[in-house]
């Protein structure tokens, strides 16, 4: 019989606390071994929420776990800018009364299993509010109880305000359970009393199912995953598999020592991990994580810090970037991809997108308005996103716009 499983997920409140208090609640949480955490904004006004959400970013800024938020949203910009934050995921607070259309705008921009519906657990038996669960299907939902009757979707489920007891007995229903911070060591102890397990990180893959070599070992090739680099290379055998699943954190075989070796636990350089792949033969694994300082024991970032020759370029073309995202909405134009926000605007045709673009050009104005460079930082980029859709919309490249630019000069 297979156990059940329910994460744990501390929750902070913004409200109450300076930047600083947050910040160090937030990375306590990280201390302890939570592999994710739910920051709700101030919500006692629109203008302190505003407030709130620039600290937030500061503050997911600074965490190396993914980091989600809870606001009040009557329009998209509301969710969007909850979204800027950098959060892995928000919650809409009284989410009955968010229009349909701003939920589904949202849900095709950034993706509509991370946007979380809040509402009591007696709400779904309103028929007006399940017939619109029925058609926000692939929404998430947060619960404060046990629901009967929810109807079928396949997206994630989770409660909050309910004991490790009573969550213990519907756990197979639920995907996670929210819990204040100061609780949350408790409850995932409880939970693991109970039988259930509280594993963040699920794999299909079984360690016995990869080609291990000598000593039941296998090589784990380790990258950033914001940016790429090759930190590192070290042994796993299946104990070290497991326990960085578990943790979240990489954790090692050390073929000298011969024992367990978790990254970062003398010199605080933890390794949070992201994704784990493994190679066409089995025989290789790659993780990439956040590395927390310096990956190499002699204190570069990375391992391969030596030339045997010198690269061919020693910096990369930041502009390419731009030329990166147009291929890709091109081809998002040629392959269309259900559920891509990039297709919704091709769909809608040449208006919605002038009408997004105008938007996004206001926004723009706005933020420059304001002290917050990051916002404006933001705002930019996104208005850059729209341009290039019109731009493919009406056949346009960036080499003819360079060259529009190069025979002005």
């Amino acid at each position: 019989m297979a156990m059940n499983q329910l994460r744990v997920i501390p929750v902070l409140c913004a409200a109450g606390y300076s930047e600083e208090e947050l910040l160090r609640e937030a990375l306590a949480c990280e201390a302890r071994g939570a592999y994710e955490i739910v920051i709700g904004a101030d919500r006692s006004s629109p203008e302190a929420q505003e407030r709130s959400l620039a600290v937030l970013r500061r503050v997911f800024s600074q965490l190396h776990i993914p980091a989600g938020t809870a606001v009040g949203a009557k329009r998209f910009e509301d969710i969007k800018k909850a979204f800027y934050t950098g959060a892995s995921m928000v919650f809409i607070e009284d989410a009955s009364s968010v229009p349909e259309e701003v939920l589904t705008e949202a849900a095709g921009r950034f993706g509509a299993e991370k946007i979380f519906l809040c509402l009591p657990s007696d709400a779904p038996g309103n028929a007006a509010v399940r017939e619109r669960l029925e058609r926000l299907g692939g929404h998430g939902l947060l619960l404060d109880g046990p629901c009967a009757g929810l109807p079928e979707s396949g997206a994630p489920r989770y409660l909050h305000g309910v004991s490790p007891e009573s969550a213990a007995e519907c756990a197979g229903d639920y995907d996670a359970l929210l819990v204040p911070a100061g609780e949350w060591a408790d409850s995932r102890a409880f939970l693991h009393s109970a039988g259930i397990r509280t594993d963040a990180f699920v794999t299909g893959l079984r360690f016995d199912q990869l080609k291990a070599g000598a000593g039941g070992l296998v090589p784990c090739i380790v990258q950033d995953f914001s940016g790429g680099e090759v930190l590192m290379m070290a042994w796993m055998n299946q104990v070290a598999f497991e326990q960085t699943l578990a943790s979240g954190r990489m954790t090692y075989y050390s073929r000298s020592r011969q024992c367990l070796w978790r990254k970062g636990e003398t010199s605080g350089h933890f390794q949070y991990l992201k994704a784990l792949r493994y190679d066409c033969d089995a025989d290789t694994l790659l993780a990439q994580v956040d590395q927390v300082g310096a990956a190499c024991h002699t204190g570069h970032r990375s391992c391969f810090f030596r030339d045997v020759m010198p690269p061919v370029s020693e910096t990369r073309q930041d502009l390419e970037v731009l030329q990166e995202v147009y291929d890709t909405i091109a081809d998002r134009k040629a392959h269309p991809k259900e559920g891509s926000y990039t297709n919704y605007l091709f769909d809608k045709g040449i208006d919605k997108i002038l009408k997004k673009c105008g938007e996004e050009n206001a926004e723009i104005i706005i933020a420059a308005k304001n002290p917050d460079k990051q916002e404006l930082q933001y705002e930019i980029a996104d208005y850059l996103y729209h341009l290039m859709v019109l731009m493919a919309q009406q056949g346009l490249t960036w080499q003819d716009i360079t060259r529009e630019l190069a025979d002005r000069h």
